[in-house]
């Protein structure tokens, strides 16, 4: 069954792209201004390039490289797992929030795999699905699943690695623009983001399109306390959920940063060659 909110007034206004304006306006209203962090250089690491990054609920870092390798950090950036790809096979998705369980997915081959805490693969499959699917991006859904976008349908799935069986559909076609990159599919706190080109749609798990963030989303982004936050430019970018509150913040670093992981009192800064480690609070 397909689920699609084409007939609630909501997305009748964004089809008809009525609420633009409003979006615009309430960007406007809701500008972020720049400030400095406070934030104090603690520590760096030489690292190859992390292509993708995610945190666990108990304070550990994951990034992934080109060539598919892993790397599990803690806290006090101690190296404390590493996987090494056995053939090139660049991640699509990582994700390490649900407890004990990291997730991986790779658009070329249409696999997922799971790896422990020890980053120990326990399982890899390939997606079951029809001839004409072609999944780009994925996550973790919070009771085991997986959310995967077909670029063919334009339809967000739900997929069950254990029935390897597709067992929801969220037609996106009413909401994205022919010309639609997806970048990332993120589940937090019981809603689903689907990130294009520069822009971030919301939906709940039955697939009801709740609204269209009101910012610009031209690099990863990742969650913290209610917070969507990203970088861009040498600043850290912060939003928060509810309030819609913006804010920006200068970071202490002289060279481009490509991803942030905030963990409490610490953030953590990917540059191409270099993490750095951060001490402040937003």
């Amino acid at each position: 069954m397909v689920y699609t909110t084409e007939s609630s007034l909501y997305s009748k206004l964004l089809k008809n792209k009525v609420l633009y304006p409003f979006l615009g306006f309430l960007l406007l209203c809701n500008t972020a201004k720049s400030q400095t962090s406070g934030w104090q250089l603690i520590d760096s690491l030489g690292i190859t390039e992390a292509t993708n990054v995610t945190q666990d609920g108990i304070r550990h870092i994951y990034w992934s490289t080109v060539e598919g390798d892993l790397y599990k950090y803690n806290y006090r950036l101690e190296a404390e797992q590493e996987f090494s790809a056995p053939y090139l096979s660049e991640l699509t998705s990582l994700e390490a929030s649900q407890m004990l369980k990291v997730f991986t997915f790779y658009q070329n081959s249409q696999q997922f795999q799971f790896f422990d805490r020890f980053l120990t693969s326990t399982s890899r499959a390939t997606i079951k699905s029809e001839d004409l699917t072609h999944f780009s991006v994925a996550t973790l859904s919070s009771d085991q699943k997986i959310w995967l976008f077909d670029n063919n349908s334009l339809q967000i799935v739900k997929y069950n690695p254990i029935l390897e069986a597709i067992e929801q559909r969220i037609d996106t076609r009413y909401f994205l623009p022919e010309e639609a990159s997806i970048k990332a599919i993120k589940e937090y706190k019981n809603r689903l983001y689907l990130w294009y080109n520069k822009e971030v749609i919301v939906f709940d798990f039955l697939g009801n399109l709740i609204k269209k963030l009101p910012i610009e989303v031209d690099t990863p982004f990742h969650f913290y306390q209610d917070h969507l936050y990203f970088v861009k430019n040498k600043e850290m970018h912060s939003f928060h959920l509810a309030s819609l509150e913006q804010k920006k913040y200068v970071l202490p670093v002289d060279r481009e940063v490509l991803h942030a992981i905030i963990l409490d009192k610490k953030v953590f800064l990917f540059t191409k060659s270099k993490l750095y480690t951060l001490l402040g609070e937003l």
